[in-house]
């Protein structure tokens, strides 16, 4: 009773409020994604001053600010090169290059979708895998609704890894291991995707068979960390076209993916070498853009405009998010609220861990943001509870990916390339289904390893 009385403190009280702050403002009165970040930021700022912790404020918002700035270069980053890369017509190349073949189809919803996840993030493999997959023959919703939830499991990952360096930077747990331990723990899950859309699609078996066989190598890829979804992503659609399409179709659909390519070369051997982080991945992807469309002679100023056009709201918000993470970090917000938890819930809590990071993503619309506002409190209760923290983190990490599937700012630019608003509704119906699958296996793996 001690206990409960001493965790159920202003700061506890303080940290539950910048977490369900944010959700109610999204969730329930439908604020935009920066709206809500600065509303909040407000809100934690009017605590820390009113408790007396106003240098902690000031550190937190140099430090957090800091941190989102750096995270937000890198999205623009990848989003400029996503732009170049449409630009220059090697998109509508790989568009005229894939054909129906048996199986093709569970390839690209699963492994194109999460390679090109894994370059770029932010609604960008949906819009990109849904005309492919609808120009082969696939009705609308199909063809919206299978790389909604196939691309999931690379959504940790996403542009080079950001959800995943983000939970590092608001815990301080080093990228590496998280993101090898999130590709152990997302195993299942890729497997059951594999399963189920091999069902919807019905390919060969031989087809399948292999698919199958290579969502269970995910083991064998996450010594690759950050880099995992690149690598399997990449292999799994490329032996997939050969099985299906055969060697020469392969090779003309590979010319659609070089420029990809020769930025996931570039910084996997960065990494080998030494040259890893968010300043190296950033500025690699910038130059290769930025040689490429000098090469082939086009210019850059308009792709500079278009890629801040389009997420200049969401690096705003992934900064003020930082500082807010940063702040319930310092004023011990979410220590106070993670000891609240652990004295009512024991370990139990960790049981729940993926379905809480999926309603954070679902409402905030993406896992970076889920990760932003629950990472400090996972790893925080860990510590309370005695639960290695990697692998209540990985649980974050794992059900935040999973749980952006579901976002409904993502289903709306996918559905916009297919069968427009009519279908949204039942898009969200199907991939809510089998998202709920997934996370639920996560939930599974975690009871397991409490008993």
């Amino acid at each position: 009773m001690r206990v409960m009385t001493e965790a159920l403190s202003i700061d506890a009280i303080a940290g539950l409020l910048l977490i369900i702050t944010p959700l109610i403002l999204l969730g329930l009165f439908r604020k935009n994604v920066l709206s809500t970040s600065i509303i909040t930021l407000a809100l934690g700022s009017i605590l820390a001053i009113s408790q007396a912790k106003t240098p902690v404020l000031v550190s937190s918002l140099y430090n957090g600010a800091w941190t989102g700035v750096q995270i937000s270069l890198l999205i623009l980053a990848a989003i400029f090169f996503y732009v170049n890369y449409i630009s220059l017509g090697y998109l509508d190349s790989l568009r005229r290059n894939i054909k129906p073949g048996k199986g093709t189809e569970l390839y690209l919803a699963v492994f194109f979708s999460g390679y090109i996840e894994s370059m770029s993030g932010y609604g960008v493999s949906p819009a990109v895998t849904a005309p492919i997959l609808l120009n082969l023959g696939t009705t609308a919703l199909m063809a919206t609704t299978l790389p909604m939830f196939g691309h999931a499991w690379a959504v940790p990952f996403a542009s080079l890894g950001v959800p995943t360096l983000v939970l590092s930077g608001v815990t301080g747990v080093d990228a590496r291991p998280l993101a090898m331990e999130t590709a152990h723990l997302l195993t299942i899950p890729l497997a059951l995707t594999v399963i189920t859309i091999g069902l919807m699609v019905r390919p060969s078996f031989k087809a399948f068979s292999i698919a199958l066989l290579l969502a269970f190598s995910t083991y064998i890829f996450a010594g690759a960390g950050l880099y995992t979804a690149i690598l399997l992503g990449l292999t799994g659609f490329t032996v997939g076209i050969l099985i299906t399409q055969g060697f020469s179709p392969t090779v003309s659909v590979i010319k659609g993916l070089l420029p990809y390519l020769l930025l996931s070369v570039i910084v996997i051997v960065l990494n080998i070498i030494g040259l890893r982080g968010l300043v190296w991945v950033t500025l690699s992807t910038i130059l290769t853009a930025t040689l490429l469309a000098f090469w082939n002679r086009v210019g850059i100023l308009d792709k500079v405009r278009r890629a801040v056009k389009m997420t200049r709201n969401t690096l705003l918000s992934i900064v003020a998010f930082s500082v807010i993470a940063e702040l319930s970090k310092q004023a011990g917000y979410a220590i106070s609220l993670a000891r609240l938890i652990a004295s009512l819930s024991g370990n139990w809590y960790t049981v729940i861990v993926p379905f809480v990071a999926l309603i954070g993503s679902f409402i905030t619309g993406s896992a970076t943001n889920s990760n932003f506002l629950l990472g400090a409190l996972q790893m925080a209760y860990s510590d309370f509870a005695g639960i290695d923290p990697v692998f209540v983190l990985t649980l974050q990490n794992a059900g935040a990916g999973l749980g952006s599937g579901l976002a409904p700012a993502k289903i709306a630019i996918a559905a916009s390339t297919t069968g427009g608003s009519k279908i949204e509704s039942e898009v969200f119906r199907r991939s809510a289904l089998m998202i709920l699958l997934l996370v639920l296996s996560l939930t599974i793996t975690a009871v397991l390893r409490i008993l």
